[in-house]
C-alpha cells in the first residue's frame, strides 16, 4: 500500500507581493496566487508559516520535517515536529521565522550585494507503522500495543501488491523525472543551490521522503510610507524598499513633531531644554537643586508667581520643593507645612493695656512662622527650604524655621 500524505503550506500573514519574473526579463514584484506559498519576512518581527499534514491513508504514520535553505538555520524553527498522524488525521505544525532585526545595518563585504531573496524547500520524511494485532479474537478494550512480527508470520505478497509501498529502508531523494504520489505544493521541485543547510534533520535509517514542497523567503524591511501611496503601486516591491530610504531619513524628525508637546512639559523634556523652558517662563535656575526637584517649579512657576508672597504661595511653593503633602485643614497645627502669622498692633496709646494685648520688648512686626512636620525618616534640606521662603516671601517680612523631628 502506498501512504497518502496531502501537504500544504499557510502563510499566516496577508498575502504580499511577491516576484515573478516578466517577459521583459526584469524581476518585479506583483500580486500572484502562487505568491500564497511565499512567505515575506520583515527583520526583527517574528513571520509564522503553518504546515498542514492530512493522512489519506489506512495506517499510522509517524513523520518528521527537515528543511533545505540558503539561509542561516538560526533564522528557522520548526515546532511542534515529529509527531503520530493517524488514518484521515490532520495534524499542523509551524515554522517560525526570526530574522535579526540589524540584518540591513550589518557590515557586508565590498562588491557583494545584499542577498534579499532565499529558496527553501520542506521535506516531510515519515514511515509507516505496523498494523495491531489484537491477543485474542475477542476485542480487548483499551490500548494494544503493537508486537513486531517474525519472519514466519509474514506472508509473501505479489510483487505487483508491494510496487507502490514506501520501502522502511533509506532511499535516495527522487530526482526531478520521478513521481511522489501527493500534491507538490509550489510546483515541479527546483535543483536545491549548493550552500543550503538543513534544520531538524531527520534519522533517515527510520524514515523516508514521502512529500516535499517548495517556497520563497523574501526579506524586506517594513515601509510604512506604503500605506501613503495608491494600492496599486503599494503592491509593487521595488517601490516599498525605495520609499524606506526616505523614512529612515524624515521619520526621526516626524516622531520628534508628533511628540512635540512632551518637549514643552518640564516634567518630559530633555535636561538640555530645561534652561530654555525655565527662561521662557523667568524662571532663574538654581544649581542647588536637582533636576527632580527644579522640573515641577519650573512648570507652576505662573501659578507661584501668581500668588507670591501669600500664604497659600509660600505654602505650595515648599510642597513642590519639600515633597510634603499639602492637606485641606483650617487648623495650621494639623498641617505638615504649618504657617503662624503675627498680626500684634504693637504699643498704641490709649488702646493698649499692658499684659494684655502688648508686652515690652517683645514681638517683632511682619513676622511669621514656618513650621514643617516630616514623617519619621523623612529628610529636609534645611538650606533648600531658606532659599525658597527667601524667594516667595515679602521683602520686608522676616521669619523663623522649625522642623519637628
Amino acid at each position: 500500500m502506498t501512504q497518502s500524505l496531502d501537504l500544504q503550506l499557510i502563510p499566516m500573514q496577508l498575502i504580499p507581493a511577491t516576484p515573478v519574473e516578466e517577459t521583459r526579463g526584469e524581476a518585479e514584484l506583483i500580486m500572484t496566487a502562487s505568491s500564497v506559498k511565499n512567505l515575506v519576512v520583515h527583520p526583527g518581527e517574528p513571520t509564522e508559516m503553518v504546515i498542514q499534514l492530512e493522512n489519506r491513508g489506512t495506517r499510522n504514520f509517524r513523520w518528521n520535517a527537515q528543511i533545505q535553505s540558503n539561509f542561516p538555520p538560526e533564522w528557522c524553527e520548526i515546532i511542534n515536529n515529529n509527531t503520530l498522524l493517524r488514518p484521515g488525521e490532520r495534524v499542523s505544525a509551524a515554522l517560525l521565522f526570526q530574522v535579526p532585526e540589524n540584518f540591513f545595518e550589518q557590515d557586508f563585504l565590498p562588491r557583494i550585494p545584499l542577498r534579499l531573496d532565499y529558496d527553501a524547500r520542506i521535506n516531510i520524511y515519515g514511515s509507516d507503522l505496523p498494523e495491531e494485532e489484537p491477543e485474542s479474537s475477542e476485542e480487548v478494550a483499551g490500548e494494544i500495543e503493537a508486537e513486531p512480527l517474525t519472519e514466519s508470520e509474514i506472508e509473501p505478497e505479489e510483487p505487483e501488491a508491494i510496487a507502490g509501498e514506501i520501502e522502511a529502508e533509506p532511499t535516495i531523494e527522487p530526482e526531478a523525472s520521478e513521481t511522489i504520489e501527493g500534491e507538490i505544493v509550489g510546483g515541479e521541485l527546483e535543483e536545491i543551490p549548493p550552500g543550503m543547510e538543513a534544520v531538524d534533520s531527520p534519522d533517515t535509517e527510520l524514515f523516508t521522503l514521502v512529500q516535499f514542497a517548495n517556497f520563497q523567503v523574501f526579506i524586506r524591511p517594513q515601509s510604512l510610507y506604503r500605506d501613503f501611496v495608491p494600492r496599486i503601486f503599494g503592491e509593487i516591491d521595488f517601490l516599498g524598499r525605495f520609499l524606506k530610504i526616505f523614512e529612515q531619513a524624515f521619520e526621526p524628525d516626524v516622531l520628534t513633531l508628533n511628540a512635540l508637546w512632551a518637549y514643552l512639559d518640564p516634567l518630559l523634556a530633555p535636561e538640555s531644554l530645561l534652561p530654555f523652558l525655565a527662561h521662557w517662563v523667568g524662571w532663574p535656575i538654581q544649581p542647588n537643586l536637582s533636576l527632580d526637584q527644579q522640573r515641577p517649579l519650573i512648570r507652576n512657576a505662573i501659578a507661584l508667581y501668581r500668588w507670591r508672597g501669600t500664604r497659600r504661595g509660600l505654602r505650595f511653593a515648599l510642597h513642590l520643593a519639600t515633597g510634603l503633602p499639602l492637606v485641606e485643614s483650617a487648623s495650621e497645627d494639623e498641617q505638615p507645612i504649618g504657617i503662624y502669622e503675627s498680626f500684634s498692633r504693637g504699643l498704641v496709646l490709649g488702646d493698649t493695656y499692658l499684659g494684655q494685648d502688648a508686652t515690652l520688648g517683645g514681638g517683632r512686626p511682619y513676622h511669621f512662622t514656618v513650621r514643617l512636620r516630616p514623617p519619621d525618616g523623612y529628610e529636609l534640606d534645611q538650606t533648600l527650604i531658606q532659599v525658597v521662603i527667601d524667594q516667595e516671601k515679602p521683602a520686608f517680612c522676616t521669619y523663623d524655621l522649625v522642623i519637628e523631628s
